[in-house]
């Protein structure tokens, strides 16, 4: 019973080690009236697929060969309800229109990417974002050849400390704790 339960413990921790990781562009954008910029731009691990709110905006990746590699439909959030209660306790709400809004865009990391081109539901592009600087080394030598007095520098994404990251390494630990301790129990027989 002792051996099913610490089977049963160790699939249960190695499903964080076993699962794929994927790469996101995370883009903190800026919505003013129609036009449209951003913050910040990080290339971040998650677990999990991330799902965008499907929307009127496109952001679409494009290579260092000028192919399309990817579509990410979103929305910017114009819109918000509100409800209220007012003197006399009775609740009213109503709708309210914004010109300003923030939004976080996740759109998958491709290693051969360039840019990042944003439209609007006209397809009128309103941003773009350089993001070779992000493009693994083998990628950027293969689409663009680099004569040999000239010295490039790749830059990578930063390497940030997540959740997931966290909850690997204390379920690896409260792993290893468990079989010391288990087997500290079987030699005291």
């Amino acid at each position: 019973m002792k051996i099913l339960t610490l089977i049963i413990l160790m699939v249960l921790f190695s499903y964080t080690t076993l699962a794929e990781v994927n790469h996101y562009y995370k883009i903190d954008l800026l919505y003013n009236q129609g036009n449209v910029s951003y913050n910040s731009l990080t290339v971040e691990p998650t677990i999990a697929p991330v799902q965008m709110v499907e929307g009127r905006y496109v952001a679409e990746v494009v290579s260092f060969n000028n192919q399309i590699l990817n579509f990410t439909f979103f929305d910017v959030p114009l819109f918000y309800f509100y409800e209220e209660v007012d003197e006399t306790g009775e609740l009213t709400g109503g709708s309210a229109a914004l010109e300003q809004a923030a939004l976080t865009l996740y759109v998958p990391y491709y290693s051969n990417a360039k840019e990042i081109n944003i439209y609007d539901q006209d397809l009128i592009e309103r941003l773009h974002i350089d993001v070779g600087s992000y493009a693994q080394e083998s990628t950027l030598t293969e689409a663009k050849p680099v004569r040999k007095e000239i010295k490039t520098e790749v830059k990578t994404a930063p390497k940030s400390i997540t959740f997931a990251n966290i909850a690997l390494s204390l379920g690896l630990l409260l792993l290893f704790i468990f079989i010391i301790l288990v087997l500290l129990h079987w030699r005291k027989r």
